[in-house]
């Protein structure tokens, strides 16, 4: 790095603030800040003009960076790679466009590098205010070593083949995941064993398929349903309780990682990025271990999405043991046996789960899903054989999901490391 080289954030681009045209529209797609997370979108929901909310105005083109001016530490950002006609923004988002002195890409690598986000936040939480909060003003003086446009685009095609990479890695891993709830539906909720071999379609059931599952359904309360299984509940099995009721004081670097209600996406995703760390006391009772699962019983929203979410905890950074906090219920087995993990947490991510979440919960603002709900869900339990089947299938599937996580997070730990070397300027190329 040479002092030729350094220039500030206003000098290599801006913040734009032009205005979306809605007359040229009926209908947009409206991008809200938690509607981008490390440069995916999680939602691209489709609007009517007349419905959009006020912060709905900014427009955007190809190669602007979106960049959250709310917490900066949560990796609200996307790069945007292609023409976006029909999209309009938040007023939340700094839309930045790079200047003729440095590249889009180079750019965009350089604001959402981990030095860069550290000192964001800072700033963020520096100012007053209900959030903290940057605005293109506050950081425009912050420095960045510019090199050639040669180096820089040699720079960002290296971080781009490790991002393809770990996008790859998403990939795989959502494959699999999908992969074990295809089986769950297809055994478990559409019983098509047993219909397949009533049709005499044999051709689709596997040996050990043909030799486990019943060949015949009974009639009950609840309608047809395999013969031998038995109708139970939720907490037949498990005990549900709430967590800890912590105090944001002991909220530090390198406390002991707690599970919390940002932890929880849609339709089962475990959002780790979003593990915090504690160092107050806590007891045994408040951690949840490898194989556990735990639910959302609170929604800060109205649209019911995280309520009743469940996530299954996973090994992460070589911890088993999570402390969870009040706004999340444990699931404990009432005899240590979690035979029944894979096949519960499964049950949970179907739609008839989340329609009684949805009419089981209560409150106006926060809303909440009280204990007896799970707990009096009720379910139809196969035979041990099957059960265990399927838990051999689970295991090898999330085994391989497990594996390529590590290797995800690895790729991840590469990148950031390189990120961090070229921008400083400490390696050439």
């Amino acid at each position: 790095m040479t002092d030729e080289n350094i220039l500030t954030i206003s000098d290599v681009c801006s913040n734009v603030t032009k205005s979306y045209d809605l007359k040229k529209r009926k209908e947009v797609i409206f991008i809200n800040t938690g509607d981008v997370l490390d440069n995916k979108f999680l939602k691209t929901d489709t609007y009517s003009i007349n419905k959009l909310p006020g912060q709905a105005k900014k427009s955007i083109k190809k190669n602007d960076i979106l960049f959250s001016e709310i917490r900066p530490k949560n990796k609200r950002y996307i790069f945007i790679d292609r023409d976006l006609d029909d999209y309009v923004v938040s007023t939340k988002f700094m839309v930045i466009r790079a200047k003729k002195n440095i590249l889009p890409k180079y750019l965009f690598y350089f604001l959402k590098s981990k030095k860069n986000l550290r000192n964001f936040q800072m700033e963020a939480e520096s100012r007053s205010g209900t959030f903290p909060q940057i605005t293109f003003d506050s950081i425009e003086y912050l420095p960045i070593d510019v090199p050639s446009l040669e180096k820089q685009k040699r720079i960002s095609d290296i971080l781009d083949t490790i991002e393809n990479k770990i996008s790859l890695y998403d990939q795989q891993i959502s494959l699999y995941d999908n992969l074990i709830r295809i089986i769950f539906q297809s055994w478990f909720i559409k019983f098509e064993p047993i219909k397949n071999r009533l049709n005499k379609n044999l051709s689709t059931l596997s040996k050990e398929l043909d030799i486990i599952f019943p060949s015949s359904f009974e009639e009950t309360e609840q309608g047809s349903v395999p013969k031998n299984w038995k109708l139970k509940k939720i907490s037949d099995y498990f005990e549900v309780k709430k967590g800890l009721s912590y105090k944001g004081k002991f909220l530090t670097e390198n406390g002991k990682p707690m599970i919390n209600l940002g932890c929880f996406g849609e339709d089962g995703f475990f959002k780790i990025e979003k593990i915090k760390n504690y160092s107050g006391d806590f007891k045994k009772q408040n951690i949840l271990s490898e194989g556990d699962i735990a639910l959302a019983n609170s929604d800060m929203t109205q649209n019911r999405i995280t309520l009743g979410s469940p996530i299954q905890v996973c090994e992460i950074d070589g911890n088993k043991d999570f402390i969870f906090t009040h706004h999340v219920y444990g699931l404990f087995n009432k005899d240590d046996d979690k035979r029944l993990n894979y096949f519960i947490y499964n049950l949970l991510l179907q739609t008839r789960f989340r329609k009684v979440v949805g009419g089981g919960a209560t409150g106006t603002t926060v809303l909440s899903l009280p204990e007896d709900i799970i707990e009096d869900f009720s379910f139809f339990l196969p035979e041990d054989k099957i059960l265990n089947f399927f838990n051999q299938i689970a295991n090898k599937i999330y085994e391989k999901i497990k594996i390529l996580k590590n290797e995800k997070k690895t790729t991840i730990e590469l990148r950031d490391i390189l990120l961090s070397e070229f921008i400083s300027g400490k390696v050439k190329i």
